[in-house]
């Protein structure tokens, strides 16, 4: 179980967007998921994500698996506060899922 965990982490692709107080936590949740093999980057939010809670949004279903191996590695490492939620542009073709990062 744990080898198909880390496969599926090291086939995700992932960009975290955090409000600017919030770079410390970013660059730590960044540094977690790069050191488990996701490929990850940060950037600042590009609109007010405030009003959210933290999230894993994933587009289309196959990320979901991705989505779920990501948010089992927050949640180990004492990020318990992440949900998952399908994003409202739901089966867009894209190739990463996003992390918002908010509290």
């Amino acid at each position: 179980m744990e080898t198909n965990f880390k496969t599926i982490l090291k086939a995700a692709v992932v960009k975290i967007y955090y409000l600017p107080a919030l770079k410390g936590k970013a660059e730590s949740i960044n540094k977690l998921l790069t050191a488990n093999g996701v490929q990850s980057n940060l950037d600042t939010a590009p609109y007010d994500i405030s009003h959210s809670n933290n999230q894993v949004v994933y587009y289309n279903d196959p990320q979901l698996d991705y989505s779920k191996a990501a948010l089992s590695l927050l949640n180990k490492n004492g990020w318990p506060n992440f949900e998952l939620r399908k994003s409202s542009k739901a089966n867009v073709s894209t190739q990463f899922f996003k992390i918002y990062l908010t509290s």
